[in-house]
C-alpha cells in the first residue's frame, strides 16, 4: 500500500500492482470508479519514470498505430527494471496531443523522468528521436537519434530501453529484461 496524490482528491491510500499490463496500476480498492484525473502522482522511494506517447513525424494519423506501440513496449519493457516504477500507460496517453512542457507534465505526475520522442517510419526504415528529461530541471538527461533499417527495430528498442534504464535506474539489474531478435523480412 502506497499514498498517491491526486490533483481533485489529493492523497488516498492504494494498492500497487507492478507487472500489469501497461506498467504500474494504483488500485483504490474502497474507490467505485476510476479516478476523474488519469494523472496520478507517484510517491513512492524508487525512480518513478513516464512514459509518453511518441509522436509521429510527420503527424500522419495513419502511423500513429505504430508510435503508440513502440511506446507501449518501452514502457512495458522498463516495467521489469527492478526498482523501477513506471506509470501506467494511459498515464502517458493522457497527455498525448497537449501542449503542457515535459517538466510541468512530470511535475504534475511526480516523476523524476519523462521519456518522450518521435517516430517516422519510411520504406528504408525508421528513425526514433527520443528524449529522456530530468523533471528537477527540465533539461534533457539523455536523448539519441536512432536510424535502422525496419528489421532491427528490435535491437533499436532494446538498446533505447537499456539506455534509459541505465540512466533512472543505474543500481538495476538489467538482466530481467527480454533479448531483442531481429524481426524477419516483410
Amino acid at each position: 500500500v502506497a499514498m498517491v496524490w491526486s490533483s481533485l482528491s489529493g492523497p488516498r491510500p492504494v494498492i500497487m500492482i507492478e507487472g500489469a499490463p501497461g506498467g504500474l496500476v494504483a488500485a483504490d480498492p474502497n474507490a467505485p470508479a476510476a479516478p476523474a484525473h488519469p494523472a496520478e502522482h507517484v510517491s513512492e522511494n524508487k525512480p518513478a519514470l513516464l512514459v509518453m506517447a511518441f509522436a509521429t513525424i510527420p503527424r500522419d494519423p495513419r502511423q500513429e498505430y505504430f508510435a503508440d506501440g513502440f511506446s507501449e513496449e518501452i514502457a512495458a519493457a522498463l516495467t521489469r527494471v527492478p526498482g523501477l516504477v513506471v506509470t501506467g500507460r494511459g498515464t502517458g496517453f493522457a497527455f498525448k496531443g497537449r501542449t503542457e512542457k515535459t517538466q510541468a507534465i512530470g511535475q504534475e505526475i511526480g516523476a523524476q523522468h519523462v521519456l518522450t520522442g518521435s517516430v517516422s517510419r519510411s520504406a528504408s526504415g525508421v528513425r526514433v528521436i527520443a528524449r529522456l528529461v530530468e523533471v528537477a530541471t527540465g533539461l534533457p538527461a539523455w536523448q539519441e537519434i536512432f536510424d535502422r533499417p525496419q528489421a532491427e527495430l528490435p535491437l533499436l528498442q532494446q538498446t533505447l530501453i537499456e539506455q534509459v534504464a541505465g540512466i533512472v535506474a543505474p543500481n538495476a539489474s538489467l538482466a530481467a529484461l527480454p533479448r531483442a531478435a531481429a524481426m524477419p523480412p516483410e
